[in-house]
């Protein structure tokens, strides 16, 4: 965990044979403290953001929902000030961001069609289930920054350890990662006391792929690779069961925004070009996914094989042919209604307490209960059916396991359960500290600056879609993540550290 990214021995014989690698003398832990960003409390944003904000909360005002609208509005600004630090990874804020959006979604489409909850969406309590979510992301958003404490984003530091890279060796790791985070994908969803691992282990690409987003824009080489392995994921990702098309356009974005630098005109057009494909991408998926997974889970259980990536392409354009009511229309709908999560909240307010009392903190009992028994040393241990679950506390009649289905309340909706309107807070309060502790461990229990965050940042990379996770699947997700990159680190990660280093080290000497 402590190997530096580049030995002591290797910055010796650097400096003796050429005074002039000013950038690779000194170790990451004598970092001057002229280059570090102290952290605050407060981080200060822009004056166009602050007038953007007024100005929707002055729109919001006179909205449907005004209460609801402006605090949405407000939010964004006050998540901003307390999780954006220049020149540091916003994942952490991303993770936040990507709630509000799911909570205020329904919101806008209200206030834009002039129409209530109940009349768009035919769900109960979605006012209240929608101020809950705005307060529970606040809650979420204080519990990060107090686990942070002083913080101090260090960006100096993080680009001179991505110059000491070797490109050529970053995009070989990153094809390696990449294939064999592949192979393991498609023995990781089959089932299996070994599935958690598998998928933990898989976000080791992000961390290459982080990496390489960031080396990429501030450095002046490897475009074309770093197009590359977005092109690659992006189609192996639309051509797969789950659609997970979103995650490398996410990290991208992560690493164009960690950058402390005044972003490039051709990198705002890539950001552009990757936000407008990943939402028309979203629109598409939406639309088609329930045929096309139907189509290949048919497929599968005839054939038990791969299907070629021809025939896929093949059926995705049958199917966007003949969907009624038109291709975009009927994804944007269906997107929509994704989005909209707090109506399964909403739900859950008008059936709990008046109708199932509430639960007394068994619900997220039995979700630490379940993280700290791994399948793995526990085959027995019980399969959770989410969509059960939510028909209990909903009383609405849903499809369950026996379909192939899975619909949860969300975690917010089971705080809820648990311990009502004001307690509910309490455990989205831990929450927030664990997820920024897990991020102030990686970043600064390790000695390379670059190689912690990037771990960090893949990690908490599992919570960008939060909001309609159950609790066991987001202490599953972050907690066995943590421990495998933790215990990959160990194994392999001063050997890989030395290796990214080797070749660009020889190159100055």
């Amino acid at each position: 965990m402590h190997d530096p990214l580049i030995s002591t021995g290797d910055l010796q014989q650097v400096s003796a044979r050429n005074r002039d690698a000013a950038p690779l003398r000194q170790p990451q832990q004598h970092e001057p403290r002229s280059q570090a960003i102290s952290g605050g409390l407060i981080q200060p944003l822009p004056l166009w953001f602050w007038g953007v904000t007024i100005g929707l909360a002055l729109l919001g005002s006179r909205a449907k929902y005004p209460a609801l609208s402006v605090g949405s509005a407000l939010l964004l600004p006050f998540m901003s000030c307390l999780l954006r630090f220049k020149g540091e990874s916003p994942i952490l804020l991303g993770c936040c961001v990507m709630q509000w959006l799911q909570v205020v979604t329904p919101v806008i489409y209200c206030d834009f069609h002039r129409v209530t909850f109940e009349d768009a969406f035919a769900f109960p309590e979605m006012a209240k289930a929608t101020q809950l979510s705005l307060w529970g992301i606040a809650v979420l958003t204080v519990g990060i920054r107090i686990s942070l404490g002083q913080w101090r984003a260090a960006p100096a530091a993080m680009e001179r350890e991505s110059r000491a890279i070797s490109m050529s060796r970053l995009a070989k790791l990153w094809w390696i990662t990449f294939f064999i985070t592949s192979i393991l994908g498609r023995f990781a969803w089959r089932g299996g006391s070994l599935m958690q691992v598998l998928v933990a282990i898989g976000n080791i690409k992000w961390v290459v792929f982080y990496m390489l987003t960031y080396k990429v824009l501030t450095g002046h080489e490897g475009s074309r690779t770093l197009v590359a392995a977005l092109l690659l994921d992006f189609a192996k990702g639309m051509l797969g069961f789950f659609g997970s098309f979103k995650e490398v356009l996410f990290m991208f974005l992560v690493g164009v925004m960690t950058s402390a630098r005044s972003l490039s005109f051709r990198v705002r057009c890539m950001s552009i070009t990757v936000i407008t494909a990943g939402l028309m991408a979203s629109v598409f998926w939406s639309a088609i996914k329930i045929e096309y997974r139907s189509y290949l889970q048919d497929t599968w259980a005839k054939q038990r094989e791969d299907i070629p990536i021809t025939e896929k392409i093949a059926m995705l354009k049958k199917i966007s042919s003949r969907t009624e009511g038109g291709i975009m229309n009927v994804g944007i709908d269906r997107l929509l209604a994704r989005l909209s999560y707090t109506q399964w909240f909403g739900a859950t307010i008008a059936h709990v307490p008046s109708l199932v009392p509430y639960e007394g903190g068994t619900l997220w009992l039995d979700a630490i209960k379940h993280v700290l028994m791994p399948r793995l040393l526990f085959p027995n241990k019980a399969i959770l059916d989410d969509s059960a679950r939510t028909a209990k506390f909903t009383g609405v009649d849903i499809a369950g396991a026996e379909s192939n289905t899975s619909i949860g309340i969300g975690y917010m909706a089971e705080s809820y359960v648990d311990f009502g309107p004001y307690g509910m807070m309490v455990p989205i309060f831990l929450l927030g500290l664990l997820m920024g502790a897990i991020y102030r461990y990686f970043t600064l229990q390790n000695s390379s600056r670059l190689w912690g965050t990037a771990i960090a940042t893949a990690v908490l990379s599992t919570l960008l879609l939060a909001y309609a996770a159950e609790g066991v699947k987001i202490l599953g997700g972050l907690i066995g993540c943590s421990i495998v990159m933790w215990l990959l680190n160990i194994v392999v990660g001063a050997k890989l550290k030395r290796w990214l280093t080797e070749q660009a080290t020889a190159g100055q000497r």
